[in-house]
């Protein structure tokens, strides 16, 4: 455990991986899945806020037979948001908008708003990838309206400057605020999940209750 918390407390890009490694070592000898799959969450989390996405891509890919085997909805919920930032700041776009749609679906079986925001401005910058900005400045808008002021906002800040900003600008500014504030920000938590549910790439479905399975 000790090992564990000190993994987390490292700064540095290879002082990380080197107390990572460290941890992950000797909680597999102790057969301790549950906190080596929170190690490796925590340090893809810690990855993204620093901008190594590659890296964190690694470590969530680490995550993810873990937390699929301890089948707890809440912490696959966290995991799966994570690995849809790493996605789309990695060029992997499908994946991302499988992610944030599995989280967001999780988010409101589970009734946990503050991951909502975040998964909105995810499948946000999915729709600004695709091109389609009206759909990007509808669902920034619902993000920016149900964000909590206690949310973490290293990740989402990271979301809005690379793609939402830009889509913004390509739009229109006046054009974007006004579907924002108009059509996103008026949605309710629940309608402003099942319009980012929808879409053109929407064939993929997850049912919270069935767990992390596919």
């Amino acid at each position: 455990m000790a090992a564990w918390a000190r993994s987390l407390a490292a700064s540095g890009d290879e002082e990380l991986r080197q107390r990572v490694e460290y941890a992950a070592t000797r909680l597999e000898d102790a057969g301790n899945e549950y906190h080596l799959a929170a190690l490796f969450d925590m340090a893809g989390l810690s990855s993204l806020r620093a901008g190594r996405d590659q890296d964190a891509t690694r470590y969530l890919q680490r995550a993810v037979p873990l937390a699929r085997r301890l089948r707890e909805a809440y912490p696959w919920m966290h995991l799966r948001t994570k690995v849809g930032v790493a996605a789309i700041f990695t060029g992997e776009i499908a994946a991302a908008h499988d992610a944030f749609g599995e989280a967001l679906t999780l988010s409101r079986t589970l009734v946990v708003p503050a991951f909502t925001s975040l998964c909105l401005d995810g499948r946000a910058a999915v729709a600004a990838v695709d091109g389609d900005l009206d759909r990007a400045a509808r669902l920034a808008g619902a993000a920016a309206a149900h964000r909590a002021e206690t949310t973490d906002d290293t990740l989402d800040a990271r979301l809005r400057a690379a793609f939402l900003e830009p889509a913004r600008a390509a739009s229109g500014i006046r054009t974007w605020d006004d579907v924002a504030a108009r059509d996103g920000a008026a949605l309710t938590i629940d309608e402003a999940i099942e319009y980012a549910l929808e879409g053109p790439r929407s064939e993929f479905r997850i049912h919270a209750q069935a767990g992390p399975h596919h």
